[in-house]
């Protein structure tokens, strides 16, 4: 009897020994799917980040060509600017000259007060225009 009570207790313990490695197998499956899971779900939000990205690349690409052709406008813009100014500069000297010979106060030919400020503004725009110019080319450069 007594060895009747000790073999039942070693199929208890053998059967008992073998839940637990069920269980523990059990449990290192679910581990498994938990991180398929999640490489799962970590390989779709990458491949959103990337899509973003390849997404602002061509943005970028895009608005570099479009600073490109702005900067070289600026910079035609900026030529043309100082050219002119140079003109306006002439005119108003010969202007001025022939007004003096004539007897006629400039300041009384609205056109005349009227390019000068012009030709004032076009100094202080002029800079204004190199600034963006700089901006441009750094935009050009990224």
């Amino acid at each position: 009897m007594r060895e009747d009570i000790l073999q039942a207790l070693s199929e208890l313990i053998k059967e008992k020994t073998e839940l637990k490695a069920e269980k523990i197998e059990l449990g290192l499956v679910d581990d498994i799917e938990n991180s398929d899971k999640k490489l799962a779900k970590l390989w779709d939000n990458s491949n959103k980040n990337i899509d973003s990205i390849s997404d602002l690349d061509d943005k970028v690409e895009q608005l570099q060509k479009k600073a490109e052709s702005l900067l070289k406008n600026l910079k035609s813009d900026s030529s043309k600017m100082s050219k002119e100014r140079e003109n306006a500069t002439k005119l108003i000297k010969n202007f001025t000259k022939a007004a003096k010979e004539l007897g006629v106060n400039i300041n009384e030919v609205p056109a005349i007060t009227r390019l000068n400020k012009r030709l004032d503004e076009s100094y202080k725009h002029n800079e204004t225009i190199k600034d963006w110019i700089r901006v441009a080319t750094q935009i050009t450069k990224i």
